[in-house]
C-alpha cells in the first residue's frame, strides 16, 4: 500500500493555470522536480528608447516667383527694368560697371534711364539772386523788396538749398538738384549748374 503524500510538500501542487495554457500541446508536463513556474518575459515598456523613431522633414521654403519684368535685371534699385533677351557684358544687368561699382555703364544709363519730363517756366522770379557757381547755399531776395534796399534796417535774405523751385528754372539733371557729383570718393561741385541745383535752358524766356 502506498502511502499518502504529504500535502506540505509544495512538488505536489498542480502547476499555475497561466503556465499550462502557454505550454504548447504535446509538451510533457513538468515533473516534481521542475515544478516551479517559469518566469513571464517582461513587458515592452511604452517609454522604451528602442522604439522606431521617425524623422519629420523639414518644410521646404517656397520661393515666391519674382515678376516679369524683374526677371533679366541684376539689380532692382535701378530706375528701369531691362527688357528681355538684353544681356550688357560690360555690367551684366546691374548697372554698374564690373569691378568698379561706383561707375556707372554708360550704355545701359543712356539707352534705359528713364527722362524727364522739361518743364517750362515763362521767366525765372524777379526775387531771386543765386550766388556765384561753387556756392552750397542760395539766397534769394524776400518777396516785395526791390534789390537796392530800404533806407534803415538791412535786407534778410531768404537761405534755401540747391535746387529749390523758387530759384527758377529746369531741376539739373546732372547732380539731381544737390549741386554736387560724386567723383569717385570724393564729391565736386556740378559743373552743369554750378552747384545751384537748376538751370535755365535756352527755351525759358
Amino acid at each position: 500500500m502506498s502511502q499518502r503524500r504529504n500535502s506540505g510538500d509544495p512538488s505536489d501542487l498542480p502547476p499555475p493555470y497561466e503556465e499550462v495554457v502557454g505550454r504548447p500541446s504535446g509538451q510533457p508536463r513538468p515533473t516534481q522536480h521542475n515544478s516551479k513556474p517559469q518566469p513571464l518575459p517582461p513587458r515592452p515598456n511604452a517609454h522604451s528608447n528602442s522604439l522606431p523613431t521617425y524623422s519629420v522633414p523639414a518644410s521646404s521654403s517656397v520661393s515666391v516667383p519674382q515678376k516679369a519684368d524683374d526677371m533679366y535685371t541684376a539689380n532692382l534699385a535701378l530706375p528701369w527694368r531691362y527688357p528681355k533677351d538684353f544681356f550688357c557684358k560690360k555690367c551684366r544687368n546691374t548697372g554698374y560697371k564690373m569691378g568698379s561699382p561706383e561707375k556707372k555703364c554708360k550704355r545701359c544709363w543712356k539707352q534705359f534711364e528713364p527722362k524727364p519730363k522739361p518743364i517750362v517756366y515763362k521767366r525765372p522770379p524777379s526775387n531771386v539772386v543765386p550766388l556765384p557757381p561753387g556756392a552750397r547755399i542760395v539766397s534769394p531776395m524776400p518777396m516785395g523788396m526791390p534789390l537796392s534796399g530800404a533806407p534803415g534796417a538791412p535786407m534778410r535774405p531768404m537761405v534755401v538749398h540747391p535746387g529749390h523751385p523758387s530759384i527758377g528754372g529746369v531741376l539739373c539733371q546732372n547732380c539731381g538738384g544737390r549741386g554736387i557729383v560724386s567723383f569717385f570718393l570724393d564729391q565736386e561741385t556740378c559743373r552743369t549748374c554750378g552747384g545751384i541745383g537748376r538751370v535755365f535752358p535756352a527755351y525759358a524766356s
